[in-house]
């Protein structure tokens, strides 16, 4: 049999996802499909900075197209948005013709992105979608509308009939979908964890700071994930652990409104702000911190989900202090995850100073939260429900 025989008995997928970065989720999830026998193509966005065009990446075939996901009012969401879910449309119709795609996989958000992939269905493809954030929760938190939550919800429903297969990233997320109508046989929950191959595959040794009390947060910056609660609770804590240092990794439209914190409160010898780096830098100075922080502010949004960087901080053996929400303290107690009550800059403080005063805490924390990690919650486990359950969903 021919090399090109061969390739065409293996089954196809492409795996659509509006970001302008190779994300690392976007990446384990591409990576496992190929590891399963598949053709994987990923569709994404070039950026501003970037070029259009096709690169093969570990295996995984990357079509960059034009343009760069928008920021700013709701109308440039919508329009950045639909102008890639066109330029999706056409690809997929050019390239499900040369080489029947059997599965197409895509990466909320928006919900209604599916909709891309109509010609390549009616052509026989099986479409999957991926809810990696309750849409409609996240619209009501950030324009605070209900007629936006309602759309979104509408979105939302008919994204979920018209794929074969859905997943999501909680069982409480899931459970929503139900109660929401969705068929839940339908609905697979696959958690947001991380490859940790991608983790280990940094080569810098960690930075580490002995003579400090160093904490990390790292990923988007927006008003969401508590930014300012930390920083109001390192202003507390310098007032009893003066030589405590918090790193602050990553991107976002709050980062402006951030620094003006810092500046206020004075705390430019205790924050750091290292902006946005590559993940070898990303693990070199979590895996260097004493500990690391999630600090999403309560919302019917945060309820729902998990964070990538709570199971990286597990994956580094960094204990992990974070917000008690309903999704997060179903999956980890109190012996694995240091909570503290959200959006309380105090309540942080003191989580953070009994970690300092505790010093065999951190130790029993990492220790128990890796052994939760373990017994089910590694990407090893999680993809392979990604993979069973997209491949009994395709159309044979």
């Amino acid at each position: 049999m021919s090399s090109k025989q061969k390739l065409s008995t293996r089954p196809r997928m492409a795996l659509i996802r509006c970001r302008d970065v190779y994300e690392l989720p976007v990446r384990r999830e591409a990576e496992a499909f190929a590891e399963a026998g598949y053709r994987v193509d990923v569709v994404m966005l070039a950026g501003r900075e970037g070029e259009a065009g096709v690169t093969s990446e570990n295996g995984i075939t990357v079509h960059r197209l034009a343009g760069s996901k928008s920021r700013g009012s709701k109308l440039q969401y919508l329009t950045g948005y639909g102008g890639f879910m066109m330029r999706v449309f056409r690809f997929l119709a050019r390239e499900h013709r040369g080489g029947p795609f059997d599965l197409i996989q895509v990466n909320t958000m928006p919900d209604f992105m599916v909709l891309a992939t109509l010609l390549a269905r009616l052509r026989g493809a099986t479409i999957s979608v991926f809810f990696k954030e309750p849409t409609p929760e996240l619209g009501l938190t950030l324009f605070e509308s209900d007629l936006v939550r309602r759309v979104l919800t509408l979105s939302e429903k008919l994204a979920i009939t018209y794929a074969d297969v859905a997943f999501t990233v909680t069982p409480e997320l899931r459970q929503t979908y139900i109660e929401r109508g969705a068929d839940g046989d339908k609905v697979h929950v696959v958690l947001n964890c991380p490859d940790i191959r991608h983790l280990e595959e940094s080569q810098l040794e960690p930075h580490r700071e002995p003579e400090h009390l160093v904490l990390v947060c790292h990923g988007t910056i927006e008003h969401r994930y508590g930014h300012d609660v930390m920083i109001d609770a390192i202003d507390i804590v310098r007032r009893k652990i003066p030589n405590v240092k918090l790193r602050v990794l990553g991107d976002g439209d709050h980062v402006p409104a951030m620094l003006e914190r810092i500046d206020q409160l004075g705390l430019a010898d205790h924050v750091s702000y290292l902006g946005w780096l590559d993940i070898d830098q990303v693990v070199a100075e979590v895996a260097g911190a004493d500990a690391g922080i999630v600090a999403q502010l309560a919302s019917p949004y945060s309820n729902l989900v998990h964070t990538n960087k709570m199971f990286e901080y597990i994956m580094l053996g960094v204990p992990c202090i974070a917000s008690r929400l309903e999704s997060v303290s179903s999956a980890f107690t109190d012996d694995e995850i240091l909570f503290y009550e959200p959006d309380s800059a105090e309540a942080m403080a003191e989580a953070i100073i009994r970690l300092h005063d505790e010093p065999e805490l951190g130790d029993r924390l990492t220790t128990n939260a890796r052994e939760r990690y373990d017994s089910g919650y590694r990407w090893a486990d999680q993809s392979q429900v990604l993979i069973e359950a997209s491949t009994a969903a395709i159309k044979r």
